[in-house]
C-alpha cells in the first residue's frame, strides 16, 4: 500500500476514493458519514518534499447533521497547529480558539507489534486501530475489515500506480526518509543539550532561543539568569553551545 499522506495529496482527492476517507471518520467518530465536498486544501501535492497537507472536508453524518472536518498531516510536529492562512482569516494563533473539537493522533507512539514468538496472539484491532496500523506502517493485514479498508486495497496498492505516479511516490519517500534523519538528529542533538545543563530538552531549546537573542542585545548575564530563572552556571553552559554551534558553521 501506498502511504496515507501521499495519498491525501492524490488519490484521496478523487471523488471515486472518497470511501477511504468516509471510513477512517466513521472509525475515529464512531457513527457513519458521507463526504459532499472537498474544501479548500494546502500542501503542494506536486513537491514531494513538502511534509505539510491539510484538506477540509464537508460531511453528512448519519444524522443528517452536516459537519466541515479539517484533517491535518504533519511528519514534523506533534502538535495540531493553525497554517498562516487560517491565523490570518480567522486572527486567531491556536486550534482550540476555532475548533470546539478536534483529535491528535500521534502515530509514532502507537507500539509496534510484539516479535516474541512465545508471547499470546494479541486481541483483534479495533476498526481505529486498524487505521493507525496502516498509517504507521503503510501495510494491510488480510483480516482488517474496518469501513473503508476495502477501497484502500483497490485504490491505494502500489502495483496500480502508473509508472509516472510510482517513480514521484518513490522520491516522496526517499525525501520522507531524510526528514525523519534530520529530525532523529535534531531530536537527539536537544536531548543531550539539556541533560548537560540540567534540564528538559524543550526546556533547553526555548532557553537557548532566548539566551542567543540576549547575547545579541547584549544582556548582562544577571539580566539573561532574571529572564530564564536559570542559574549562572546553567547559563554560561548553553553559551558554550551556542558558541559550539556557531563555529560549526
Amino acid at each position: 500500500m501506498i502511504s496515507f499522506d501521499w495519498a491525501m495529496k492524490n488519490q484521496l482527492r478523487n471523488k471515486a476514493n472518497f470511501e477511504i476517507l468516509e471510513g477512517f471518520l466513521s472509525a475515529l467518530l464512531r457513527r457513519d458519514f458521507i463526504i459532499k465536498h472537498l474544501g479548500e486544501s494546502e500542501g503542494n501535492k506536486e513537491n514531494v518534499d513538502d511534509k505539510y497537507n491539510r484538506v477540509d472536508i464537508f460531511v453528512e453524518d448519519s444524522d443528517n447533521e452536516l459537519i466541515i472536518v479539517e484533517l491535518q498531516y504533519d511528519s514534523e510536529y506533534e502538535e495540531l497547529i493553525l497554517s498562516e492562512n487560517q491565523k490570518k482569516i480567522y486572527v486567531k494563533e491556536t486550534v482550540p480558539e476555532i475548533f470546539p473539537e478536534y483529535y491528535l493522533i500521534k502515530v509514532r507512539k502507537f507500539p509496534e507489534e510484539t516479535k516474541d514468538p512465545n508471547a499470546p496472539p494479541p486481541p483483534p484491532l479495533s476498526p481505529l486501530d486498524q487505521w493507525i496500523y496502516y498509517f504507521k506502517t503503510s501495510k494491510i493485514k488480510d483480516d482488517f475489515d474496518a469501513k473503508g479498508m476495502d477501497k484502500v486495497r483497490e485504490a491505494l496498492a502500489y502495483e496500480n500506480l502508473t509508472n509516472a505516479q510510482k517513480n514521484e511516490y518513490q522520491r516522496g519517500i526517499e525525501a520522507a526518509r531524510v526528514r525523519e534523519s534530520e529530525m532523529h538528529t535534531k531530536y537527539v542533538e536537544g536531548k543531550v543539550e539539556g541533560e548537560a545543563i540540567g534540564i528538559e530538552k524543550g526546556e533547553a531549546n526555548t532557553h537557548k532561543k532566548a539566551i542567543k537573542n540576549a547575547l545579541k542585545a547584549g544582556y548582562s548575564m544577571e539580566i539573561m539568569q532574571t529572564m530564564t530563572g536559570l542559574s549562572i552556571e546553567q547559563i554560561k553552559k548553553i553559551i558554550e553551545i551556542i558558541e559550539q554551534d556557531n563555529n560549526s558553521k
